[in-house]
């Protein structure tokens, strides 16, 4: 970040609310020949649930859904934040226990919320955020009426 901001690439506007490093660590799948999470990002899903956890929330059963994918992620460890950062990076990443849960969905990503709440509300873990994004149409202005 220093080396971004010190080549003028920053955006001092911006209000970054979590702005963190993750690890992958694992995942869970509804399919046998599932879509491999290290190419999920790029096989164009129609939505993306994130869900952040303080504990460790349990694997999901994703039959019956229109979710594909869920992976877990913690944060890469070395991210507290050091005297002269350029900007706020919002939260920070927590604690240890600290949890990221990433639901790759196909069809409309309000059909998979039911199920995510389900899950969310049976682990032991804390939840502390769900939010979900649909695929943008790059080059439109599709959404824009439902922005609020």
């Amino acid at each position: 970040m220093r080396a971004l901001y010190g080549g003028g690439r920053g955006f001092n506007e911006r209000t970054h609310v979590h702005t963190i490093l993750y690890d992958h660590v694992g995942a869970d799948y509804r399919d046998a020949d599932p879509v491999p999470v290290d190419l999920a990002l790029d096989a164009a899903y129609d939505g993306i649930v994130l869900a952040w956890f303080d504990g460790e929330p349990a694997e999901m059963d994703l039959s019956g859904t229109n979710i594909e994918i869920a992976s877990k992620w913690v944060p890469s460890p070395g991210q507290e934040r050091p005297p002269g950062t350029p900007m706020d990076l919002g939260s920070g990443p927590g604690g240890p226990e600290r949890t990221l849960r990433m639901f790759f969905v196909r069809g409309d990503v309000e059909d998979a919320l039911p199920a995510i709440r389900s899950y969310t509300d049976g682990v032991a873990a804390s939840t502390l955020l769900v939010a979900p994004f649909v695929r943008t149409a790059v080059g439109t202005d599709r959404y824009v009426d439902e922005l609020w």
